[in-house]
């Protein structure tokens, strides 16, 4: 597969993101969640989704995680210290990746939650945590 990165066009009644992070409670699909609007300009932080059973997660903002059982040697994905985990986006955690193809048959393909996309006024990005803290949604 080759894509070319394309600029993401504005639309027509676009508006700018916030110009600083902000935090309300909303309900995404019937549950109560947490939203912090353009988490991206924060400083990078760690969170942790509990379980009621022995599994347990770290997720870092910017997308790296760990996750296992019972302690670091269960771990599914390899156990890291928190500064590793900012910078394991690209090795574990969430991609998003679309394709589009146009007209004439060429191909596009497009990560919005790529670093490249933080300042366009285009992209807005959200991060949700349900309030019993065990659902994170990156938007």
């Amino acid at each position: 597969m080759e894509g070319k990165p394309i600029p993401l066009p504005a639309p027509a009644r676009a508006k700018a993101p916030p110009a600083s992070p902000a935090g309300e409670f909303v309900a995404l699909d019937g549950e109560a969640y947490y939203r912090i609007r353009a988490y991206h300009r924060l400083d990078p932080f760690l969170m942790s989704l509990p379980s009621d059973t022995d599994l347990w997660m770290f997720v870092a903002s910017g997308g790296g995680l760990t996750a296992g059982r019972v302690d670091a040697e269960g771990s599914l994905f390899p156990y890291r210290t928190v500064d590793q985990l900012h910078d394991a986006h690209h090795h574990t955690g969430p991609v998003t990746l679309i394709q589009l193809t146009l007209a004439g048959g060429d191909r596009i393909h497009w990560e919005p939650l790529e670093a490249a996309n933080d300042e366009n006024p285009a992209v807005e990005r959200n991060l949700y945590k349900n309030i019993l803290g065990n659902r994170l949604v990156f938007e």
